[in-house]
């Protein structure tokens, strides 16, 4: 799964921008860089905003990426060693059926929090997708010429 020429922003690509932001939240306009690098980007600031309006919680969406965030409990974990709850979701191609056999029409959309556990140094992490395969599975078995089937 790891191709770094893959991973190299877009020809056109620009910086993350934010396009909405609120006490605790913000969203990134990633502007076609890579996905992981919007995220950090977007994560920090969403962590900065909730530490200027004393909340606890931080949530953090981009979009327009060029390439996948990768694992969004990376961000949360990030997010909670700064002393918040971290909200991190993502979007994805249409790889879910609705049914067996139907067409795809949903993305894994995958979601992830992170909480910080006094005393421990080690935040609480749950990453997870609505789908029962993640992104990266169908991928990693679509590459190796099969495809999943659920019986």
């Amino acid at each position: 799964m790891y191709q770094p020429a893959l991973m190299a922003p877009t020809p056109n690509s620009g910086k993350p921008s934010v396009e909405r932001e609120t006490g605790n939240s913000a969203v990134y306009n990633a502007n076609q860089c890579p996905g992981m690098l919007a995220a950090v980007v977007a994560a920090d600031k969403t962590v900065q905003l909730a530490g200027q309006g004393g909340n606890a919680v931080a949530l953090v969406s981009s979009y327009n990426t060029s390439t996948s965030s990768g694992q969004l409990a990376f961000y949360v974990e990030r997010m909670a060693r700064q002393g918040c709850i971290g909200i991190a979701l993502a979007n994805s191609p249409e790889f879910v059926a609705a049914a067996a056999g139907g067409k795809t029409v949903f993305g894994t959309n995958p979601m992830a929090v992170g909480i910080p556990q006094a005393g421990t140094g080690y935040p609480f992490t749950f990453d997870m997708t609505n789908s029962a395969f993640a992104l990266f599975g169908v991928l990693s078995v679509k590459s190796k010429g099969g495809h999943y089937l659920q019986t």
